[in-house]
């Protein structure tokens, strides 16, 4: 785990971009030191630090774009409809068509573990 803070929104002066910007760059350095192949980012400064989502969504999507890094895979996990909204507006239709399909496989997988599961809890219970 690498863990970063972003900056707390003030009206966007004192540099707030860059700082944030850097947060999503020093992680991937970070995440090269130590030879990880995927990261997950939040949406970092956008719950009680106040950040703009939108904003932050467009900073997040162009850092992390524009970083050399041997990183093959990245997500941002949106927790929440709004932030989720944002990312969708920012990365291309592929992507999100991607990210659907994936979705989409991965949950026909949680139901059939699921449905294992609730047959073994069955067996268990005879």
């Amino acid at each position: 785990m690498i863990h970063t803070v972003g900056p707390v929104w003030r009206g966007g002066h004192n540099g707030a971009a860059d700082l944030l910007a850097s947060c999503y760059r020093e992680a991937l350095v970070r995440a090269d030191e130590v030879g990880a192949r995927s990261v997950a980012f939040p949406a970092i400064s956008t719950g009680i630090f106040s950040y703009p989502i939108e904003a932050a969504a467009r900073i997040a999507v162009s850092t992390v774009r524009a970083s050399p890094t041997t990183v093959a895979s990245v997500r941002f996990v949106c927790f929440d409809r709004a932030n989720w909204a944002a990312y969708e507006q920012i990365l291309t239709p592929q992507a999100i068509a991607f990210v659907a399909k994936l979705a989409r496989k991965f949950e026909g997988r949680r139901r059939e573990l699921m449905a294992q599961r609730g047959k073994r809890q069955t067996e268990f219970d005879a």
